[in-house]
């Protein structure tokens, strides 16, 4: 690839030094110079050439001094401008350099390389500052442009830079710069935003992005709920010198996450009434029915053989309601209860719970034949044992009521590690449920149409999703109609933060 030249552009009324500098720079082929003797011809050659930087004299027949250095600087602000002059003046130079020359050179005292290393120097630091500029031409783009409140304080937490988006308090840049942040800041909240800021200047090493929350005050005196990312600014020898805050207006959400709050209270609140109700009532139930059931069972004690056959399908038929209202009313208790935490969550070996819910259904799995699988490698699990053996015998009871006529009816129960979650199931071979009634089988008094025509109340599922749920899991299920249905649940494996 062919080597792209530096071009110099030299500004010089005097041909002999003119000539020597040229012949300084020839040396080095990676220079290319062009003259003139007057500033004015000068300014038309940058206008229409690239010049990489530029040798300027301060005494030439149509400028003199420090305004001919002004002059170019004003036109060309970005280009690099070596001051080469006769002139051996310390306070000239000075001045110079705060002007923008980039350096200060002294005609006699400049061999060929000190002119050579001063260009390139200068082109270097040109292409640098450009960067510099383009980045914080970058930066200030973006922070004028986003709609989140960028703000730069001091140590002291005087503003020194505020971006356009504090329009949205009401307020502009004149309104806040130099002036204390901590002013428009809520007194309550003034001191933990002190705090943190001591703390972190204690070791500013370990001072990292810190998340904070606050109010502040709008222009005209209302109060918004802001959320902030603070973050250091170091200074050269790591010391840190400014804070950069990204804040954001958070009072909306704030409000809606304090009616939430509200609304999920009094929803609480309203499912306890409803609770305490159904328990309620289902134990006041209980008196008359077990009234109704004493005075069956006397009636037909004392008086069977005084009945005809159809008095005695009566009774029958009142002994039956009364049964199945019984087994309604108990259920309905249960239902009620089981979102309550009722007894202590402790470690519990989740084989002996199986153990003890398979002793319960031992004479229902006898009665159908069905067999039985499951490993013995069960994890221990954080939960209310008694009510863990409620939900497996309510899924395994209804996995032997669900199979339907299936000739080798069969039950699995295993488990599996989910993330951080323990996922547990009981899978059979009974006759399914559709897909339309996978959801609705969890609902109260819901049932799926199953084609058979099995007792149920319809509760055993819902009390079975509000036990797991007060466990902190989820229950659903899978399955096929006619191939069997797989029901899941999951428990936390570090259990439930009482």
């Amino acid at each position: 690839m062919e080597k792209t030249s530096i071009n110099i552009l030299l500004i010089e009324d005097n041909p002999g030094d003119a000539r020597l500098i040229q012949e300084n720079l020839a040396e080095d082929l990676d220079f290319s110079i062009m003259w003139v003797d007057r500033l004015s011809t000068g300014l038309e050659n940058l206008e229409k050439k690239k010049v990489d930087a530029l040798l300027l004299d301060l005494s030439l027949p149509d400028s003199q001094g420090l305004e001919t250095l002004i002059n170019v600087k004003d036109q060309n602000p970005r280009l690099p401008i070596l001051i080469l002059t006769g002139l051996d003046d310390k306070d000239l130079a000075l001045e110079a350099v705060r002007l923008g020359a980039q350096d200060y050179l002294v005609k006699g005292q400049v061999d060929t390389n000190l002119l050579v290393r001063a260009l390139k120097y200068a082109i270097e630091r040109k292409k640098m500052a450009e960067k510099l500029l383009d980045s914080e031409e970058k930066y200030r783009l973006i922070t004028e442009s986003s709609s989140d409140i960028i703000s730069t304080v001091d140590l002291e937490g005087n503003y020194i830079y505020v971006s356009p988006s504090h329009q949205q308090l009401g307020y502009t840049s004149e309104d806040l710069l130099g002036k204390p942040g901590f002013d428009i800041v809520h007194s309550d909240d003034a001191e933990a935003l002190l705090d943190m800021l001591a703390e972190s200047l204690q070791d500013p090493g370990k001072a990292t992005s810190k998340t904070l929350e606050f109010r502040i005050k709008d222009k005209t005196g209302n109060w918004h709920n802001m959320e902030s990312t603070a973050n250091f600014i170091f200074n050269e020898t790591h010391e840190p010198e400014s804070i950069v805050l990204v804040s954001r207006d958070v009072s909306q959400r704030k409000t809606l996450e304090a009616e939430l709050k509200r609304t999920m209270k009094d929803l609480e609140a309203k499912n306890q009434e409803l609770e305490d109700y159904t328990y309620t009532v289902s134990h006041d139930l209980k008196t008359p029915l077990v009234t109704i059931q004493g005075f069956a069972e006397l009636l037909n004690a004392k008086y069977a053989d005084q009945l005809d056959d159809k008095a005695k399908h009566y009774l029958d038929r009142i002994t039956q309601g009364t049964d199945n209202l019984g087994a309604l009313v108990s259920n309905l208790l249960e239902l009620s209860r089981a979102g309550r935490k009722t007894r202590p969550f402790e470690w519990h070996d989740f084989n002996e719970i199986l153990v003890v819910s398979l002793a319960g259904l031992e004479g229902k799995l006898m009665e159908k034949s069905v067999k039985v699988t499951h490993p013995d490698d069960f994890p221990r699990v954080h939960c209310d044992d008694m009510r863990m053996e409620q939900v497996l015998s309510n899924l395994i009871g209804n996995s032997v009521k669900y199979m339907g006529g299936q000739a080798e009816p069969e039950v699995e129960i295993g488990w599996k590690e989910n993330g951080v979650n323990y996922v547990f199931w009981v899978k059979d071979n009974g006759i399914g449920i559709r897909e339309e009634d996978r959801d609705r089988v969890f609902k109260v008094f819901e049932r799926a149409e199953t084609g058979f025509d099995e007792e149920g109340s319809g509760i055993g599922l819902s009390i079975v999703k509000k036990v797991i749920q007060l466990h902190g899991g989820d229950v659903w299920v899978e399955s096929e109609f006619g191939k069997g249905s797989t029901f899941y649940f999951e428990l936390l494996k570090n259990g439930v933060k009482e």
